[in-house]
Protein backbone atom coordinates (compact mmCIF):
# COMPACT_ATOMS: atom_id res chain seq x y z
CA UNK A 1 0.00 0.00 0.00
CA UNK A 2 1.22 3.49 -0.99
CA UNK A 3 1.27 4.93 2.59
CA UNK A 4 2.98 7.94 1.32
CA UNK A 5 -0.26 8.73 -0.45
CA UNK A 6 -2.48 8.20 2.32
CA UNK A 7 -0.38 10.97 4.37
CA UNK A 8 -0.30 13.63 1.62
CA UNK A 9 -4.15 13.27 1.57
CA UNK A 10 -4.56 13.62 4.94
CA UNK A 11 -2.01 16.51 4.69
CA UNK A 12 -3.87 18.12 2.05
CA UNK A 13 -7.21 18.13 4.05
CA UNK A 14 -5.60 20.08 6.52
CA UNK A 15 -4.55 22.43 4.46
CA UNK A 16 -8.34 22.76 2.24
CA UNK A 17 -9.81 23.41 6.09
CA UNK A 18 -7.11 26.15 6.94
CA UNK A 19 -7.94 27.40 3.61
CA UNK A 20 -11.10 27.43 4.13
CA UNK A 21 -11.06 29.23 7.57
CA UNK A 22 -8.84 31.57 6.57
CA UNK A 23 -11.19 32.62 3.76
CA UNK A 24 -13.97 33.27 6.03
CA UNK A 25 -11.97 35.09 8.14
CA UNK A 26 -10.60 36.94 5.34
CA UNK A 27 -14.07 37.87 4.16
CA UNK A 28 -14.89 39.12 7.98
CA UNK A 29 -12.07 41.18 8.23
CA UNK A 30 -12.71 43.10 4.54
CA UNK A 31 -16.67 43.27 5.58
CA UNK A 32 -15.34 44.94 9.40
CA UNK A 33 -12.48 47.06 7.36
CA UNK A 34 -15.71 48.60 5.10
CA UNK A 35 -17.55 49.26 8.55
CA UNK A 36 -14.68 51.51 9.71
CA UNK A 37 -14.80 53.40 6.52
CA UNK A 38 -18.47 53.87 6.75
CA UNK A 39 -18.52 55.05 9.99
CA UNK A 40 -15.73 57.79 9.65
CA UNK A 41 -17.48 58.30 6.32
CA UNK A 42 -20.58 58.90 8.59
CA UNK A 43 -18.19 60.73 11.24
CA UNK A 44 -17.34 63.40 8.27
CA UNK A 45 -21.22 63.69 7.09
CA UNK A 46 -20.18 61.89 3.91
CA UNK A 47 -23.13 59.20 3.52
CA UNK A 48 -22.34 59.05 0.11
CA UNK A 49 -19.28 57.02 0.61
CA UNK A 50 -20.64 55.51 4.05
CA UNK A 51 -23.55 54.11 1.23
CA UNK A 52 -20.51 53.23 -1.15
CA UNK A 53 -18.64 50.96 1.94
CA UNK A 54 -22.45 49.46 2.81
CA UNK A 55 -22.47 48.25 -0.83
CA UNK A 56 -19.62 46.66 -0.77
CA UNK A 57 -20.47 44.92 2.70
CA UNK A 58 -23.47 43.83 1.09
CA UNK A 59 -21.65 42.63 -1.99
CA UNK A 60 -19.44 40.33 0.91
CA UNK A 61 -22.32 38.96 2.46
CA UNK A 62 -25.68 39.25 0.54
CA UNK A 63 -27.29 37.36 3.50
CA UNK A 64 -26.73 39.74 6.31
CA UNK A 65 -29.91 41.37 6.82
CA UNK A 66 -28.71 43.51 9.75
CA UNK A 67 -26.69 45.06 6.35
CA UNK A 68 -29.63 45.54 4.35
CA UNK A 69 -31.15 47.16 7.16
CA UNK A 70 -28.12 49.51 8.27
CA UNK A 71 -27.89 50.48 4.34
CA UNK A 72 -31.77 51.25 4.39
CA UNK A 73 -31.24 53.44 7.55
CA UNK A 74 -28.69 55.62 5.46
CA UNK A 75 -30.71 56.16 2.32
CA UNK A 76 -33.27 56.91 4.74
CA UNK A 77 -31.22 60.08 5.95
CA UNK A 78 -30.80 61.45 2.57
CA UNK A 79 -34.99 60.85 2.19
CA UNK A 80 -34.05 58.30 -0.75
CA UNK A 81 -36.78 56.59 0.25
CA UNK A 82 -37.43 54.11 -2.66
CA UNK A 83 -33.86 52.97 -2.29
CA UNK A 84 -34.77 52.91 1.55
CA UNK A 85 -38.09 50.26 0.83
CA UNK A 86 -35.75 48.67 -1.49
CA UNK A 87 -32.98 47.99 1.20
CA UNK A 88 -35.83 47.41 4.18
CA UNK A 89 -37.96 45.34 1.97
CA UNK A 90 -34.80 43.03 1.35
CA UNK A 91 -34.00 42.80 5.02
CA UNK A 92 -37.51 41.65 6.26
CA UNK A 93 -37.17 39.07 3.36
CA UNK A 94 -34.39 37.22 4.79
CA UNK A 95 -35.26 37.60 8.38
CA UNK A 96 -38.90 37.68 9.54
CA UNK A 97 -38.33 40.64 12.28
CA UNK A 98 -41.37 42.63 13.35
CA UNK A 99 -39.50 45.18 14.01
CA UNK A 100 -37.94 45.93 10.65
CA UNK A 101 -41.72 45.15 9.03
CA UNK A 102 -42.70 48.07 11.25
CA UNK A 103 -40.27 50.44 10.01
CA UNK A 104 -40.82 49.07 6.47
CA UNK A 105 -44.37 50.12 6.96
CA UNK A 106 -42.95 53.36 8.08
CA UNK A 107 -40.88 54.35 5.59
CA UNK A 108 -44.21 53.07 3.09
CA UNK A 109 -46.06 55.67 4.70
CA UNK A 110 -43.68 58.36 4.37
CA UNK A 111 -43.32 57.37 0.79
CA UNK A 112 -46.79 57.14 0.33
CA UNK A 113 -47.65 60.53 1.66
CA UNK A 114 -45.33 62.04 -0.60
CA UNK A 115 -46.80 61.03 -3.62
CA UNK A 116 -50.45 61.57 -2.66
CA UNK A 117 -49.36 65.18 -1.63
CA UNK A 118 -48.06 65.25 -5.47
CA UNK A 119 -51.13 64.41 -6.82
CA UNK A 120 -49.89 60.97 -8.46
CA UNK A 121 -52.39 58.14 -8.87
CA UNK A 122 -51.67 54.45 -8.79
CA UNK A 123 -54.00 53.06 -11.02
CA UNK A 124 -53.81 49.53 -9.72
CA UNK A 125 -57.10 48.90 -12.00
CA UNK A 126 -56.26 49.21 -15.03
CA UNK A 127 -55.88 45.79 -17.27
CA UNK A 128 -58.65 44.42 -14.82
CA UNK A 129 -62.47 44.70 -16.00
CA UNK A 130 -63.13 47.47 -13.67
CA UNK A 131 -60.73 49.91 -15.27
CA UNK A 132 -63.58 52.88 -15.68
CA UNK A 133 -63.50 52.88 -11.82
CA UNK A 134 -60.20 54.78 -12.39
CA UNK A 135 -61.75 58.53 -11.72
CA UNK A 136 -62.72 57.02 -7.87
CA UNK A 137 -58.90 56.18 -6.91
CA UNK A 138 -58.58 60.26 -6.93
CA UNK A 139 -59.00 61.51 -3.14
CA UNK A 140 -59.34 64.82 -1.48
CA UNK A 141 -56.72 63.89 1.31
CA UNK A 142 -57.51 67.50 2.57
CA UNK A 143 -60.87 66.11 3.57
CA UNK A 144 -59.79 62.87 5.32
CA UNK A 145 -56.66 65.09 7.29
CA UNK A 146 -59.18 67.35 8.65
CA UNK A 147 -61.76 64.43 9.39
CA UNK A 148 -58.92 63.12 11.15
CA UNK A 149 -57.88 65.73 13.38
CA UNK A 150 -61.82 65.75 14.53
CA UNK A 151 -62.05 61.83 14.20
CA UNK A 152 -60.74 60.53 17.93
CA UNK A 153 -61.41 57.22 16.70
CA UNK A 154 -58.56 57.24 14.10
CA UNK A 155 -60.56 55.72 11.38
CA UNK A 156 -60.09 58.27 9.13
CA UNK A 157 -55.95 57.88 9.97
CA UNK A 158 -56.44 54.43 9.11
CA UNK A 159 -58.02 55.35 5.57
CA UNK A 160 -55.12 57.48 4.82
CA UNK A 161 -52.50 54.99 5.79
CA UNK A 162 -53.98 52.75 3.89
CA UNK A 163 -53.69 55.11 0.65
CA UNK A 164 -50.37 55.70 1.32
CA UNK A 165 -49.70 52.06 1.09
CA UNK A 166 -51.63 51.57 -1.97
CA UNK A 167 -49.52 54.33 -3.63
CA UNK A 168 -46.74 51.69 -3.61
CA UNK A 169 -48.68 48.65 -4.54
CA UNK A 170 -48.62 47.25 -0.95
CA UNK A 171 -52.38 46.18 -1.15
CA UNK A 172 -51.69 43.77 1.98
CA UNK A 173 -51.08 46.55 4.10
CA UNK A 174 -53.97 49.00 2.76
CA UNK A 175 -56.20 46.14 3.06
CA UNK A 176 -54.98 45.63 6.80
CA UNK A 177 -55.57 49.42 7.76
CA UNK A 178 -59.04 49.52 5.40
CA UNK A 179 -60.06 46.53 7.93
CA UNK A 180 -58.90 48.29 11.14
CA UNK A 181 -60.58 50.91 10.01
CA UNK A 182 -63.76 49.80 8.97
CA UNK A 183 -64.09 47.88 12.58
CA UNK A 184 -64.00 51.52 14.13
CA UNK A 185 -66.50 52.72 11.51
CA UNK A 186 -68.38 49.80 9.43
CA UNK A 187 -70.35 51.95 7.19
CA UNK A 188 -67.71 54.02 5.97
CA UNK A 189 -68.35 54.03 2.64
CA UNK A 190 -65.46 55.25 0.92
CA UNK A 191 -63.21 52.54 2.84
CA UNK A 192 -65.58 50.03 1.96
CA UNK A 193 -65.84 51.00 -1.80
CA UNK A 194 -61.55 51.14 -1.52
CA UNK A 195 -61.66 47.87 -0.01
CA UNK A 196 -63.51 46.50 -2.79
CA UNK A 197 -61.28 47.90 -5.72
CA UNK A 198 -58.49 46.02 -3.97
CA UNK A 199 -60.37 42.95 -4.11
CA UNK A 200 -61.22 43.02 -7.93
CA UNK A 201 -57.19 44.17 -8.36
CA UNK A 202 -56.32 40.85 -6.79
CA UNK A 203 -59.08 39.19 -9.24
CA UNK A 204 -61.52 38.59 -6.07
CA UNK A 205 -64.10 39.51 -7.66
CA UNK A 206 -66.73 37.74 -5.64
CA UNK A 207 -65.62 39.86 -2.17
CA UNK A 208 -65.24 43.06 -4.24
CA UNK A 209 -68.21 43.05 -5.85
CA UNK A 210 -69.69 42.24 -2.10
CA UNK A 211 -68.51 45.49 -1.13
CA UNK A 212 -70.41 47.47 -3.29
CA UNK A 213 -73.40 46.00 -2.70
CA UNK A 214 -72.72 46.34 1.00
CA UNK A 215 -72.12 50.02 0.28
CA UNK A 216 -75.76 49.97 -2.51
CA UNK A 217 -77.93 48.69 0.12
CA UNK A 218 -77.07 51.80 2.20
CA UNK A 219 -76.68 54.36 -0.47
CA UNK A 220 -77.56 53.28 -3.79
CA UNK A 221 -77.41 56.74 -5.43
CA UNK A 222 -73.50 56.59 -4.79
CA UNK A 223 -71.87 57.47 -8.01
CA UNK A 224 -69.79 54.52 -7.71
CA UNK A 225 -72.58 52.29 -7.52
CA UNK A 226 -74.67 53.54 -10.42
CA UNK A 227 -71.66 52.67 -12.02
CA UNK A 228 -71.51 49.47 -10.92
CA UNK A 229 -75.05 48.77 -11.47
CA UNK A 230 -74.27 49.78 -14.99
CA UNK A 231 -71.57 47.00 -15.33
CA UNK A 232 -73.06 44.72 -13.56
CA UNK A 233 -77.06 44.75 -14.67
CA UNK A 234 -76.29 43.55 -18.13
CA UNK A 235 -74.13 40.58 -16.88
CA UNK A 236 -76.91 39.21 -14.66
CA UNK A 237 -79.47 39.49 -16.88
CA UNK A 238 -77.36 37.82 -19.51
CA UNK A 239 -76.78 35.23 -16.85
CA UNK A 240 -80.46 35.05 -15.69
CA UNK A 241 -81.37 34.51 -19.52
CA UNK A 242 -78.74 31.63 -19.66
CA UNK A 243 -80.13 29.90 -16.48
CA UNK A 244 -84.14 30.06 -17.32
CA UNK A 245 -83.06 28.40 -21.02
CA UNK A 246 -81.17 25.69 -19.43
CA UNK A 247 -83.77 25.24 -17.01
CA UNK A 248 -86.49 24.59 -19.68
CA UNK A 249 -83.70 22.18 -21.45
CA UNK A 250 -83.42 20.60 -18.09
CA UNK A 251 -79.85 20.63 -17.93
CA UNK A 252 -79.74 20.90 -14.51
CA UNK A 253 -75.78 20.87 -13.63
CA UNK A 254 -75.16 22.91 -16.20
CA UNK A 255 -77.68 25.36 -14.84
CA UNK A 256 -76.78 25.26 -11.45
CA UNK A 257 -73.04 26.67 -12.64
CA UNK A 258 -74.67 29.63 -14.22
CA UNK A 259 -77.05 30.31 -11.01
CA UNK A 260 -73.23 30.16 -9.24
CA UNK A 261 -71.66 32.73 -11.47
CA UNK A 262 -74.85 34.66 -11.02
CA UNK A 263 -74.67 34.98 -7.41
CA UNK A 264 -70.81 35.86 -7.27
CA UNK A 265 -71.62 38.56 -9.68
CA UNK A 266 -74.97 39.70 -7.50
CA UNK A 267 -75.03 38.03 -4.16
CA UNK A 268 -78.27 37.06 -3.02
CA UNK A 269 -79.54 37.74 -6.05
CA UNK A 270 -83.55 37.00 -5.40
CA UNK A 271 -84.22 35.44 -8.67
CA UNK A 272 -81.32 33.02 -8.71
CA UNK A 273 -81.91 31.99 -5.36
CA UNK A 274 -86.07 31.46 -6.56
CA UNK A 275 -84.66 28.95 -9.21
CA UNK A 276 -81.40 27.23 -6.93
CA UNK A 277 -84.56 26.50 -4.74
CA UNK A 278 -86.81 25.12 -7.03
CA UNK A 279 -84.27 23.31 -8.58
CA UNK A 280 -83.23 21.49 -4.71
CA UNK A 281 -86.97 21.02 -3.97
CA UNK A 282 -87.38 19.29 -7.35
CA UNK A 283 -84.64 16.95 -6.65
CA UNK A 284 -85.94 15.95 -3.12
CA UNK A 285 -83.67 18.53 -0.82
CA UNK A 286 -86.06 20.30 0.87
CA UNK A 287 -84.15 21.49 3.56
CA UNK A 288 -82.16 23.15 1.23
CA UNK A 289 -84.61 24.97 -0.36
CA UNK A 290 -86.04 26.16 2.69
CA UNK A 291 -82.70 27.73 3.75
CA UNK A 292 -82.51 29.38 0.04
CA UNK A 293 -85.78 31.18 0.37
CA UNK A 294 -85.37 32.07 3.74
CA UNK A 295 -81.86 33.57 2.62
CA UNK A 296 -84.09 35.06 -0.28
CA UNK A 297 -86.66 36.77 2.19
CA UNK A 298 -83.83 37.96 4.56
CA UNK A 299 -81.28 39.52 1.27
CA UNK A 300 -84.75 40.66 -0.12
CA UNK A 301 -84.29 43.99 -2.01
CA UNK A 302 -87.31 43.73 -4.19
CA UNK A 303 -90.18 44.34 -2.50
CA UNK A 304 -92.58 42.79 -5.76
CA UNK A 305 -90.47 39.64 -5.68
CA UNK A 306 -92.04 38.72 -1.74
CA UNK A 307 -95.43 37.35 -2.94
CA UNK A 308 -93.17 34.63 -5.34
CA UNK A 309 -90.72 33.94 -2.28
CA UNK A 310 -93.79 33.45 0.08
CA UNK A 311 -95.44 31.52 -3.15
CA UNK A 312 -92.41 29.29 -3.00
CA UNK A 313 -92.59 28.79 0.63
CA UNK A 314 -95.98 27.48 0.61
CA UNK A 315 -94.83 25.23 -2.14
CA UNK A 316 -91.88 23.64 -0.39
CA UNK A 317 -93.68 23.23 2.87
CA UNK A 318 -96.69 21.99 1.38
CA UNK A 319 -94.79 18.98 -0.49
CA UNK A 320 -92.80 18.23 2.67
CA UNK A 321 -96.18 17.59 4.61
CA UNK A 322 -97.52 15.61 1.27
CA UNK A 323 -94.20 13.33 1.88
CA UNK A 324 -94.74 12.87 5.43
CA UNK A 325 -98.30 12.23 4.82
CA UNK A 326 -97.29 9.37 2.74
CA UNK A 327 -94.65 8.34 5.28
CA UNK A 328 -97.45 7.61 7.89
CA UNK A 329 -96.39 10.98 9.94
CA UNK A 330 -99.82 12.77 10.02
CA UNK A 331 -98.87 15.11 12.94
CA UNK A 332 -95.46 16.56 11.29
CA UNK A 333 -97.78 16.39 8.14
CA UNK A 334 -99.86 18.94 9.60
CA UNK A 335 -97.28 21.40 11.29
CA UNK A 336 -95.93 22.02 7.11
CA UNK A 337 -98.90 21.97 5.87
CA UNK A 338 -100.07 24.88 8.49
CA UNK A 339 -96.53 26.33 7.86
CA UNK A 340 -97.59 26.42 3.81
CA UNK A 341 -100.48 28.70 5.30
CA UNK A 342 -98.78 30.84 6.60
CA UNK A 343 -97.50 31.72 3.48
CA UNK A 344 -100.26 31.52 1.24
CA UNK A 345 -103.44 31.11 2.87
CA UNK A 346 -105.71 30.67 -0.16
CA UNK A 347 -104.46 27.47 -1.24
CA UNK A 348 -107.34 25.33 -1.51
CA UNK A 349 -105.31 22.08 -2.39
CA UNK A 350 -103.28 22.68 1.17
CA UNK A 351 -106.59 22.55 2.98
CA UNK A 352 -107.93 19.80 1.79
CA UNK A 353 -104.37 18.17 2.87
CA UNK A 354 -104.72 19.04 6.45
CA UNK A 355 -108.57 17.66 5.96
CA UNK A 356 -106.84 14.63 4.68
CA UNK A 357 -104.20 13.81 7.70
CA UNK A 358 -107.10 14.35 10.36
CA UNK A 359 -109.49 11.91 8.41
CA UNK A 360 -106.82 9.66 8.24
CA UNK A 361 -106.62 10.12 12.19
CA UNK A 362 -110.15 9.85 12.30
CA UNK A 363 -110.94 13.12 13.42
CA UNK A 364 -113.75 13.58 10.99
CA UNK A 365 -115.03 17.16 12.22
CA UNK A 366 -111.31 18.79 12.33
CA UNK A 367 -111.06 17.35 8.91
CA UNK A 368 -115.05 18.83 7.61
CA UNK A 369 -113.55 22.45 8.48
CA UNK A 370 -110.80 21.65 6.52
CA UNK A 371 -112.51 20.40 3.41
CA UNK A 372 -115.11 23.25 3.71
CA UNK A 373 -112.57 25.64 3.96
CA UNK A 374 -110.77 24.07 0.70
CA UNK A 375 -114.31 24.37 -0.94
CA UNK A 376 -114.72 28.24 0.24
CA UNK A 377 -111.05 28.44 -1.95
CA UNK A 378 -111.25 26.40 -4.59
CA UNK A 379 -115.02 26.10 -5.40
CA UNK A 380 -117.37 23.24 -6.58
CA UNK A 381 -113.90 20.93 -6.85
CA UNK A 382 -114.83 16.98 -7.45
CA UNK A 383 -111.86 16.21 -4.98
CA UNK A 384 -113.17 18.41 -2.63
CA UNK A 385 -116.66 17.43 -2.94
CA UNK A 386 -115.41 13.81 -2.85
CA UNK A 387 -113.86 14.33 0.46
CA UNK A 388 -116.80 15.91 2.35
CA UNK A 389 -118.65 12.63 1.26
CA UNK A 390 -116.69 10.65 2.60
CA UNK A 391 -116.35 12.20 6.24
CA UNK A 392 -120.23 12.84 5.94
CA UNK A 393 -120.67 9.37 5.32
CA UNK A 394 -117.99 8.35 8.14
CA UNK A 395 -120.41 10.75 10.11
CA UNK A 396 -123.74 8.85 9.28
CA UNK A 397 -122.33 5.60 10.08
CA UNK A 398 -121.26 6.83 13.39
CA UNK A 399 -124.89 7.48 14.13
CA UNK A 400 -126.28 4.90 13.05
CA UNK A 401 -124.59 2.63 14.91
CA UNK A 402 -125.44 4.36 17.75
CA UNK A 403 -129.03 4.38 16.47
CA UNK A 404 -129.19 7.44 16.09
CA UNK A 405 -131.10 7.21 12.48
CA UNK A 406 -132.44 10.81 11.48
CA UNK A 407 -129.05 12.06 11.94
CA UNK A 408 -127.47 9.18 10.22
CA UNK A 409 -130.05 9.73 7.58
CA UNK A 410 -129.27 13.72 7.35
CA UNK A 411 -125.33 12.52 7.36
CA UNK A 412 -126.03 10.01 4.39
CA UNK A 413 -128.16 13.02 2.65
CA UNK A 414 -124.94 15.12 2.63
CA UNK A 415 -122.43 12.34 1.30
CA UNK A 416 -124.98 11.49 -1.26
CA UNK A 417 -125.90 15.38 -2.28
CA UNK A 418 -121.73 16.17 -2.46
CA UNK A 419 -120.82 13.04 -4.60
CA UNK A 420 -124.35 11.80 -5.93
CA UNK A 421 -122.37 8.98 -8.14
CA UNK A 422 -119.33 9.11 -6.17
CA UNK A 423 -120.11 5.32 -4.08
CA UNK A 424 -122.68 2.90 -4.44
CA UNK A 425 -121.59 2.02 -0.75
CA UNK A 426 -122.91 5.44 0.20
CA UNK A 427 -126.91 4.33 -1.08
CA UNK A 428 -126.85 1.46 0.65
CA UNK A 429 -126.00 2.68 4.15
CA UNK A 430 -128.69 5.28 3.26
CA UNK A 431 -131.26 2.45 2.40
CA UNK A 432 -130.31 0.47 6.14
CA UNK A 433 -131.23 3.64 7.31
CA UNK A 434 -134.57 4.21 5.35
CA UNK A 435 -135.56 0.40 6.19
CA UNK A 436 -134.83 1.73 10.11
CA UNK A 437 -136.98 4.70 9.77
CA UNK A 438 -140.06 2.76 7.85
CA UNK A 439 -139.74 4.12 4.78
CA UNK A 440 -139.42 1.07 2.43
CA UNK A 441 -139.92 2.46 -0.95
CA UNK A 442 -136.64 5.35 -0.47
CA UNK A 443 -134.90 2.07 0.65
CA UNK A 444 -135.46 0.28 -2.00
CA UNK A 445 -134.70 3.51 -4.82
CA UNK A 446 -131.28 3.53 -2.97
CA UNK A 447 -130.82 -0.23 -3.03
CA UNK A 448 -131.28 -0.26 -6.85
CA UNK A 449 -129.02 2.75 -7.01
CA UNK A 450 -126.36 1.06 -5.34
CA UNK A 451 -126.82 -1.83 -7.67
CA UNK A 452 -126.58 0.33 -10.49
CA UNK A 453 -123.38 2.26 -9.16
CA UNK A 454 -121.89 -1.44 -8.39
CA UNK A 455 -122.86 -4.21 -10.22
CA UNK A 456 -120.13 -6.08 -8.11
CA UNK A 457 -121.93 -5.54 -4.61
CA UNK A 458 -123.13 -9.11 -4.55
CA UNK A 459 -125.29 -8.56 -1.16
CA UNK A 460 -126.96 -5.63 -3.10
CA UNK A 461 -127.53 -7.41 -6.15
CA UNK A 462 -128.59 -10.37 -4.32
CA UNK A 463 -131.66 -8.39 -2.10
CA UNK A 464 -132.23 -6.35 -5.50
CA UNK A 465 -133.46 -9.34 -7.22
CA UNK A 466 -135.06 -10.29 -4.03
CA UNK A 467 -137.17 -7.76 -3.66
CA UNK A 468 -138.28 -7.54 -7.45
CA UNK A 469 -139.33 -11.18 -7.24
CA UNK A 470 -141.70 -10.45 -4.23
CA UNK A 471 -142.92 -7.53 -5.64
CA UNK A 472 -142.14 -5.36 -2.64
CA UNK A 473 -143.61 -2.12 -2.89
CA UNK A 474 -143.57 1.07 -0.73
CA UNK A 475 -146.64 0.04 1.50
CA UNK A 476 -145.28 -3.05 2.34
CA UNK A 477 -144.44 -3.04 6.37
CA UNK A 478 -142.05 -6.07 6.31
CA UNK A 479 -138.79 -4.94 7.36
CA UNK A 480 -135.76 -6.40 6.89
CA UNK A 481 -133.99 -6.78 10.36
CA UNK A 482 -131.10 -4.25 10.63
CA UNK A 483 -127.43 -4.37 10.96
CA UNK A 484 -124.72 -2.73 12.31
CA UNK A 485 -123.25 -0.96 8.85
CA UNK A 486 -119.35 -1.20 8.98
Amino acid sequence: MNTNFLQNSVEDLGKSSDQKYDYKQIIEDKIQHRKNRAQQFLEQGDFEQAIFEYSKIIFLNPKSSQSFKDLGNLYKHIQDYTMAINMYKKSFSLDQDKQTEQELKQLLRIKGMMLLEQGEINNFLQGTDFESFQFALQFDLSQFKIKSDQNTNNSQKHFITALCYLQLNYKKYALEELDAALQIDKNFIEAILLKGKILWSQNNIFEGNLQYWFVENQNPNHPEIKQFLDLINPQVEKLLKQTRYLLVQNEIEQCLLIIKQGLELFPNNTQFLIIKQYILRKQGDYEQALSVLILAIQTLRDIEMEKEIKNQLALTYNEIGILEYKQGFYQEAIQHFQSSLEQKSNDWSVYVNLGDCYRQTNMLLQAKEFYNKAKQYGGQKQEINQRLSLIHNSLGIQFFNKNHYKFALQEFNDAIQYAPNFQGSFYQNRAKCYQQLGKQHESFQDYLMCNKLDPTNYEVASLVKSLQQKNINAKRTNVIPRKNIH
